[in-house]
């Protein structure tokens, strides 16, 4: 029903329709299109989206005190890294393991170096101020679940087996909720 409002109400030509998971990502995504929608669109959006986690409690969640959210991508065995160290959400590196997790294992300690090196632990995002609470709501609703996989960098610099071994656990008792693409497409 939102979609439909939203849709009515917008004079665009062209709406595209993108079939995604996990819901952090498409929160992202509407963070990077924040702005292009008009205020009273946004609002609306808005409005829907925290009645969705009117009743979560969020606030022991802190987006500066994350390193790392790992989560399933709509096809099995591939894996989305989301870093809190430098928080870009147009970049979502997607590693499909076991095949990748050595690439994937550098990927984390390189973004791991560039957050003490040249970042000098300063953490970067690009979240806008109405979206960051989605995010930590969220992530708060869905932290009972195995929905998504938490990772502090300390320890992932300290062992990089047990690194491993904890992601291959994560992505083998993932549920198999989609058959994509063969379904879907």
């Amino acid at each position: 029903q939102i979609i439909s409002e939203v849709l009515s109400e917008l004079d665009w030509n062209l709406v595209t329709v993108k079939l995604m998971t996990p819901f952090l990502d498409g929160i992202f995504q509407f963070n990077n299109h924040f702005l292009k929608y008009p205020e009273n669109t946004r609002d609306k959006i808005l409005k829907y989206l925290e009645t969705q986690y009117n009743e979560i409690n969020y606030d022991h969640i802190q987006l500066d005190q994350l390193d790392f959210v790992v989560s399933h991508h709509l096809i099995a065995d591939q894996v989305m890294i989301y870093s809190f160290l430098h928080l870009n959400t147009n970049n979502r590196p997607l590693f499909k393991i076991p095949a990748q997790k050595k690439k994937m294992y550098q990927f984390l300690l390189g973004q791991i170096n560039r957050f003490e090196n040249n970042q000098k632990g300063r953490r970067k995002h690009t979240l806008h101020r109405e979206v960051d609470q989605l995010v930590r709501a969220e992530l708060a609703y869905m932290q009972q679940s195995n929905t998504y996989l938490y990772l502090d960098r300390k320890k992932i610099k300290s062992d990089k087996e047990a690194t491993i071994e904890i992601i291959e656990k994560f992505v083998s008792d993932a549920p198999k909720l989609y058959d994509f693409p063969t379904k879907h497409l």
